[in-house]
């Protein structure tokens, strides 16, 4: 028992020395020109997390497997007709326009 007390507190020592040892980085937060933190950059919805709970889906906890394979269904229905190619205007300018 003795043994594994002093085992564990030596690692505990060990562990805090090590973290104590690191320095803080240099890195700053980027900022807007009014102090804000910057958050400019590609951002993107991979995951199609809503911030707020849908109204529709009321008091439910869970999708059934069938609503689950809808909801899937019309995201994939989406994708595939904003990355559709639009109309081509093939007819010409007027001349100067």
């Amino acid at each position: 028992m003795t043994r594994r007390v002093i085992a564990t507190l030596a690692a505990v020592v060990l562990s805090a020395s090590s973290v104590a040892a690191q320095s803080a980085g240099t890195y700053t937060v980027p900022r807007t020109p009014d102090g804000q933190p910057d958050f400019q950059g590609m951002w993107n919805n991979e995951t199609l997390t809503p911030f707020e709970r849908p109204a529709s889906m009321g008091d439910k906890a869970f999708l059934t497997e069938e609503e689950a394979a809808a909801r899937n269904q019309q995201s994939d229905e989406r994708r595939v007709a904003a990355d559709a190619p639009s109309e081509v205007r093939t007819e010409l300018l007027p001349a100067g326009g």
